[in-house]
């Protein structure tokens, strides 16, 4: 087991929402992204940890500007409606 500093990812399958962004003001298409925090358990040769915390931000489609913290389960709500 090796430690690996993981890297955020879009969720795989979720709708996006349509927000202007507070950081570039472009409307767009925020997308979900997933960010580990904390210990992080995973193979090395893996992108994403296996068993881990995790965070979940609404993201700009344009600039990248993580805008809006949500939770677990308002991520997953936006997951199943996709």
């Amino acid at each position: 087991m090796f430690w690996k500093e993981y890297k955020g990812w879009p969720l795989e399958g979720a709708r996006t929402v349509q927000e202007k962004c507070v950081n570039c003001s472009n409307t767009g298409d925020h997308f979900v992204y997933v960010v580990p925090h904390g210990p992080q358990l995973g193979l090395i040769f893996l992108k994403k940890p296996l068993v881990g915390r995790r965070k979940y931000y609404l993201t700009c489609s344009v600039c990248g500007y993580l805008a809006k913290e949500l939770t677990g389960a308002q991520a997953e709500a936006m997951r199943k409606t996709a």
